[in-house]
Formats: C-alpha cells, sequence, structure tokens
C-alpha cells in the first residue's frame, strides 16, 4: 500500500493512478454479481468490455495521445453498450453499472491509501472522460442511435459519499 498522507499526498506514483482495472473490475463485478440481470449471465459474459473501457478510463497503456486513447475508450463503451442490449439488458442496468463502476474505482483507491481528498480529485479528473464512456455505451445499446435516453451521470452527485 502506498502512503498518500503527508507533505507528499498524491505519493509518487506520477501519471498512473496506482490502481489496476483489473482489481477495479473485479470488485465492480462482484458488487453486480448478485444482483439481476447480472445473476443470470454465463461468468464469462458477465464483464462485457468493461475490463477495456476501465484501462482506457486509467490509461493503463500510458498512452500521451488523448485523442486516440478517447477513440479506444468510446469504441470499448460502445461494444459494452451493444453487448448489453444483445444480453437483453436495459439502459437503466446499463446506467447502474456506470455508477456501480465509480463505486468500485472509488473503493480501490481508498484500498490503494488514497484520502478522501485525492480520491475526490481523481475522479474529478476522470469526470469528462467517464461521462464520454457512458454516453459511448447509451448509444452502443441504441445501436448508434441515441434517442435522448437518461444518461446517470454519477460523478457530479459522487462526491457527497466522500468522508
Amino acid at each position: 500500500m502506498m502512503d498518500f498522507g503527508g507533505a507528499d499526498e498524491f505519493g509518487n506514483w506520477g501519471d498512473e493512478l496506482p490502481v489496476a482495472a483489473d482489481r477495479v473490475v473485479r470488485r465492480w463485478w462482484h458488487i453486480l454479481m448478485d444482483a439481476a440481470p447480472w445473476r443470470m449471465m454465463p461468468v464469462d459474459d458477465g464483464l462485457g468490455s468493461m475490463r477495456r473501457v476501465m484501462s482506457e478510463l486509467l490509461n493503463e497503456g500510458g498512452d500521451l495521445d488523448r485523442g486516440a486513447r478517447h477513440l479506444r475508450l468510446t469504441s470499448a463503451a460502445r461494444d459494452h453498450g451493444a453487448f448489453r442490449r444483445a444480453q437483453r439488458c436495459s439502459l437503466e442496468d446499463l446506467s447502474c453499472e456506470f455508477g456501480l463502476l465509480l463505486d468500485a474505482l472509488d473503493g480501490e483507491m481508498r484500498h490503494a491509501g488514497m484520502t478522501s481528498a485525492v480520491v475526490r480529485d481523481i475522479l474529478t479528473v476522470l469526470d469528462s472522460e467517464f461521462c464520454l464512456a457512458q454516453e459511448a455505451a447509451a448509444r452502443g445499446w441504441n445501436r448508434g442511435v441515441f434517442i435522448g435516453a437518461t444518461v446517470n451521470r454519477r460523478v457530479s452527485g459522487h462526491f457527497d459519499d466522500l468522508d
């Protein structure tokens, strides 16, 4: 566990967050797996493309080309949304997944030793990319035609729960 307190509040992690997409997605799936419709999904279908989405959100590849990373992020999110529609998940289920993804990311960052202030700052930085991914997933669910569905912009209201 890294020390995120004191004078060096961000630790020494540089541009890369000290949380892995695999751990966040594993935590996310653990939250979802006992609820409908996810408990009826075959284990290998449960994650959909969320691993790819989280990897791009965390920039695990260290890509400095923001445009290329956004293309990969939206592609992964669209694929995830289309896959969930094929599984007969509702748009509300898809939106719920993204809200719970933030909860899982929050939990992993805290598990890594980050303070509430650091978690809040990181979630603020990720807000626009998270919303981009969520909107792309909704477009994928709608098969490329966004029909004005309500997208849960969970990040902006997420901070009320922080200590």
